[in-house]
């Protein structure tokens, strides 16, 4: 028998205007360029937001006083944004150290030499990633976005816009979004969405297509993650005590919901997912807009090796 949803949760899912929840393309998210940890802004002297510096000795590369590395959780893959972490040369592990080659002007990670820190476009507010390195033409020359100057007066300048400095958290005014046909709300969905796409570079097309999608904020489109939830959503209320919504509903794991062959159990459990998610989200207390959950198939995915998502509507129908 299934456990009964926290009410404060339920309450927390609520639309408070009544309304409909905002979507993308709105004026009134936050300020665009405090999204991601590590992104490209046009240089500033001066700016703290651009203090950087990289110790060739130790390997650590930092920002603001934290030092950048790769995400364990995604082994090195390509397009996860990089990550921010502790600075103490004697606690750092090899996944926030960095090795920067003066020939092909490189930054790669110590513990995955293959992935270099790239910029995924020559773009104000692009968001810094974790991307194979590789060759781009036939002499050998690298992805101008995967080369970076290390600059004396303690910026770091990426190769593809000279213009543009490695920063941690300045941000434009938000975006307002007028004039684009994406914009109209009177046109139908598919128009606009030719229109968006039309209007982003092939970096941006490749990285919102990641579960760790950053969003374009240079064109109001904001951040959407997407992940596992496997036993249920993580995180709990504001405050604990009589005021607390409650912490989310853990369930029994995929497997043991598929032995069940029972329907209407796995979307009372994907409903659940979705109400209570929008629950925690709505708190600020929880990214996850697209939990990739329940899934039921009791061996493998067509699209991996993992048990696939086959009920990812039904966790994600009530999100929104």
């Amino acid at each position: 028998m299934m456990a009964a949803m926290p009410l404060g949760l339920l309450a927390a899912a609520a639309d408070p205007e009544g309304g409909g929840f905002p979507l993308p393309f709105m004026s009134n998210f936050p300020p665009f360029g405090s999204w991601s940890t590590a992104q490209l802004f046009p240089c500033e002297a001066g700016s703290a937001n651009q203090t950087a510096a990289f110790n060739a000795s130790s390997g650590l590369l930092s920002l603001k006083g934290s030092c950048l590395g790769v995400s364990d959780y995604s082994f090195g893959q390509d397009g996860q944004t990089i990550g921010a972490g502790g600075c103490d040369p004697e606690q750092a592990d090899d996944m926030h150290r960095w090795s920067h080659n003066a020939t092909d002007r490189t930054l790669r990670n110590v513990a995955y030499p293959t992935i270099c820190l790239h910029a995924a476009t020559a773009r104000p507010m692009a968001p810094l990633i974790q991307k194979t390195c590789h060759s781009v033409a036939a002499d050998g020359s690298y992805d101008p976005r995967d080369q970076w100057d290390l600059g004396a007066e303690g910026a770091i300048r990426s190769v593809a816009n000279a213009s543009l400095c490695v920063d941690g958290g300045s941000a434009l005014p938000p975006f307002v979004c007028s004039g684009q046909a994406f914009c109209d709300s009177s046109q139908p969905a598919a128009a606009r969405v030719k229109d968006l796409i039309s209007r982003m570079d092939l970096g941006e097309k490749t990285l919102v297509l990641n579960g760790d999608n950053p969003g374009v904020p240079r064109l109001g489109v904001p951040p959407f993650s997407g992940g596992d939830s496997l036993h249920g959503v993580g995180g709990c209320g504001a405050s604990s005590g009589n005021g607390s919504t409650g912490c989310g509903t853990s369930f029994p794991h995929a497997l043991a919901l598929a032995a069940t062959f029972n329907r209407t159990l796995w979307r009372m459990v994907g409903d659940a997912i979705g109400t209570e998610g929008r629950g925690l989200v709505n708190q600020g207390l929880s990214g996850m807009l697209n939990p990739w959950d329940p899934d039921i198939n009791l061996v493998r995915g067509a699209h991996s090796s993992r048990p696939s998502s086959d009920l990812h509507c039904l966790s994600t129908r009530r999100v929104f």
